[in-house]
């Protein structure tokens, strides 16, 4: 992660949802910002789906089936999602950290959105989907609270599998996800294992 990209960011996504500039930490791992989670301001996320994904999404479906939106996703992340669902699983069951908007939020409108304009002609609000596109690709987990945001790294090591059934987090020597501050998860067939 880029943490002045990062940071840059998360300050025109509080300005498009009409909040101050909040304060930013920025966590090497979604069980580091989980500490830093003490007595915090509202919960943003109902607003920034609002103020910005609801917008996108709905000046794309006017334009774009959902048929098409849903096979576009699915060429486009295909067995990614799976493997990024599948973490995200993990890390709450782990942690039970429920509050943090996750990778795929953004992901997977980014790639439809991108694939859609550039491809299909579709048009929309290009401040939105830049910074939609931005929180994809600058971004770990966030937990955005009014006048606080916490920003998390990504993994440093991601280890899937493909089995008969689909592509999954595993590993059978060491964890199959590993993050900078030695935070890790020991994954075997898609289960969190101690």
């Amino acid at each position: 992660m880029n943490r002045n990209s990062s940071i840059e960011v998360v300050k025109i996504l509080y300005s498009l949802i009409g909040e101050s500039k909040p304060e930013i930490f920025l966590c090497d791992s979604p069980e580091a910002a989980i500490n830093q989670v003490s007595s915090v301001g509202t919960y943003l996320s109902r607003r920034i789906e609002k103020k910005i994904r609801k917008p996108l999404r709905d000046q794309l479906e006017k334009q774009v089936s959902r048929q098409v939106i849903e096979e576009v996703r699915d060429l486009l992340l295909g067995d990614s999602l799976i493997v990024e669902g599948n973490l995200e699983k993990c890390i709450e069951t782990k942690l039970g950290i429920r509050k943090a908007i996750k990778t795929n939020y953004w992901l997977v409108l980014a790639a439809v959105l991108d694939f859609s304009v550039h491809k299909l002609g579709v048009s929309c609000d290009k401040v939105r989907m830049n910074l939609v596109c931005n929180m994809a690709s600058k971004c770990g987990w966030i937990l955005p609270y009014s006048g606080l945001c916490i920003i998390c790294d990504r993994p440093t090591k991601i280890v899937s599998k493909s089995f008969d059934d689909g592509k999954c987090l595993h590993s059978d020597e060491g964890p199959a996800v590993q993050f900078s501050d030695g935070f890790s998860l020991n994954v075997h067939y898609g289960e969190l294992v101690d």
